[in-house]
């Protein structure tokens, strides 16, 4: 169950929907018209349908009105006055009264047949709810409908929606024939169905949504502002079957709920579902799932993602993910993904992926892989990933294709574009080596082996060691380097490698190229063996023939100090 949780939290996505009528900006010039008129003129011009109750508005009134570029919001003000209120569903614009006369409450059954204007066919799963308090019913297959509700109102307003059809909106007083049939004309723009998610095609969410209750998310076209709603799961709740179409401001889902937006706080005891925008503070149990963008936190147990952008901060036991561009910051306990950091970072006890890094960082336990860092840092406990870095990493192994402006620092680094060099030496300890040189010019890395001709008993080294190499013209060069070895007997190797015999070196090299990819150096090198009284490699003079500078012997272990020289050829 818990993989099929997170397979959906992964991989669901919501997209938003239409503009509130009440937004829109229209120029209008009325000149002793009827209320009535200039309400047909706006709608007209705003492409969308007023829904009133003639004896609710001064509709026979004259007025003369002027406006450019006004908000549908304020001409209806200008024009109606103070006291109204105003719903949007789908394409209708519902004006009331703000303070309606308030009557005894009353139960109306509402019944009737839903049939097509193009066939006069039956149609099943069409949407029916009250528009004030939202309950709703169904067409069954021969398309009838029941529906009960109680009013303290004088009117009720009915809305009927279905997906490829165009939404139609009643009164109560339109049902006195008990057998009115409704027609539906089909809706020749169809794009707009096309940006629902087809939500029944998800199985984990069919143990919370009936079929119906799917066709109802996606017959109806709604936008409303709620202060608060309760739920036990989505679509048994105080926002019934239409949750999914409401932003609330404070939201609390005992196991889990699904709403339009948020706008406060929502605190899920499992998971919290929004189609849009959230804004505020989001908790959940399990995981948070939105499909807008997120100007706020997000908390869970679990997983956060986000199907747009991030610019706040997410916070999760496994998981984060965001599909747009972070501003902020993704804290997980195992992964964070993101398109791009844009100001922000990403800290994952695992892994962190993003495609950018336009300014932040990656920090995490394991690795950090990005295709660009323009700016910023990673730090990984294992490695760290980038094509292009302007900026730092740290992390024992660190790769990279170029490095613009910035410097890898690990035990082991690889630029593509950068320096990598093998190298042959020899030097006056009567060893030979192989080595090879990975980083950038200014710091690199080395790993080396090295063979002792030692009468007594054969012997050789493995070490690791750091440098840095100036370029004095396009022939010669000079570099520093340091390093430290550790000396085994090849005869008894397993005790030797439990032993302390370290042999450190501090070199000096002044270098000609010979082409691109060929070189000779040599140079003084400064060297410093200690071993303890265990070691089996005790007749050190016998392969080193420099007198030694400087010694000093304590109970347990040896220090020498001897100077020499090493010669290599370097491609």
């Amino acid at each position: 169950m818990a993989v099929r949780l997170l397979v959906v939290f992964i991989l669901v996505s919501f997209l938003g929907f239409s503009q509130s009528p009440l937004t829109k900006r229209l120029s209008v010039n009325f000149k002793n018209i009827s209320v009535e008129t200039a309400l047909d003129e706006i709608q007209s011009l705003g492409r969308f349908y007023f829904s009133y109750n003639s004896k609710v508005i001064p509709a026979k009134n004259l007025i003369t009105y002027a406006s450019y570029n006004e908000s549908v919001k304020t001409i209806l003000e200008n024009i109606l006055g103070k006291g109204y209120a105003y719903k949007h569903r789908g394409k209708f614009l519902i004006i009331q009264k703000s303070n309606p006369t308030v009557y005894k409450k009353k139960k109306v059954v509402l019944k009737g047949n839903i049939s097509s204007a193009a066939d006069s066919s039956q149609i099943s799963d069409v949407t029916i709810y009250e528009i004030d308090k939202l309950k709703t019913t169904s067409s069954d297959k021969n398309g009838d409908f029941n529906l009960t509700v109680s009013s303290n109102k004088e009117d009720v307003s009915v809305l009927i929606s279905k997906e490829k059809f165009k939404d139609t909106i009643l009164s109560a007083s339109n049902f006195n024939d008990s057998n009115k049939i409704i027609y539906l004309e089909p809706e020749t723009d169809t794009a707009k169905w096309k940006k629902f998610l087809k939500v029944d095609s998800i199985p984990w969410l069919k143990n919370f949504y009936n079929d119906k209750i799917l066709k109802t998310i996606r017959n109806v076209e709604l936008s409303e502002n709620r202060n608060y709603q309760f739920s036990l799961i989505p679509s048994v709740g105080t926002n019934g079957k239409l949750g999914g179409k409401i932003t609330n401001k404070f939201s609390f889902n005992l196991i889990g709920g699904y709403a339009y937006g948020l706008n406060g706080f929502e605190l899920g005891g499992v998971f919290n579902l929004l189609s849009d925008t959230m804004r505020g503070l989001q908790i959940a149990g399990f995981g948070n799932v939105v499909g807008g963008k997120i100007k706020g936190v997000q908390v869970a147990g679990a997983v956060n993602y986000c199907h747009d952008s991030v610019k706040g901060v997410q916070i999760s036991g496994a998981v984060n993910m965001a599909r747009g561009n972070v501003n902020g910051l993704q804290i997980g306990g195992g992964w964070n993904i993101a398109p791009s950091l844009n100001s922000g970072g990403q800290i994952g006890g695992g892994f962190n992926f993003c495609n950018q890094i336009n300014n932040g960082f990656q920090i995490s336990g394991a690795v950090n892989y990005s295709k660009n860092v323009k700016k910023g840092f990673q730090i990984a406990g294992l490695l760290n990933y980038t094509k292009n870095l302007s900026g730092f990493q740290i992390a024992p192994f660190n790769f990279s294709d170029s490095v613009i402006n910035g410097l890898p620092i690990g035990v082991f680094s690889y630029v593509k574009s950068g320096f990598h060099k093998f190298e042959i030496s020899y030097s006056d300890y009567q060893s030979g080596g192989i080595s090879f040189r990975s980083g950038l010019h200014k710091f690199y890395n080395v790993l080396a082996l090295d063979y002792y001709h030692y009468d007594a008993d054969p012997l050789a080294s493995f070490g690791y060691g750091i440098g840095t190499q100036m370029n004095l013209n396009k022939k010669l060069f000079s570099n520093f380097e340091l390093s430290a070895r550790q000396i085994v007997s090849l005869d008894k190797f397993a005790a030797s490698f439990n032993q302390l015999n370290i042999l450190a070196k501090a070199n000096v090299n002044f270098g000609v190229n010979f082409g691109k990819h060929f070189s000779i150096l040599g140079g003084p090198e400064l060297n410093f063996f200690i071993f303890d009284k265990t070691s089996t490699i005790s007749d050190y003079d016998s392969f080193s023939k420099r007198r030694s500078i400087y010694s000093n012997r304590n109970p347990s272990t040896f220090l020498d100090v001897r100077i020499g020289y090493r010669v290599a050829l370097r491609f």
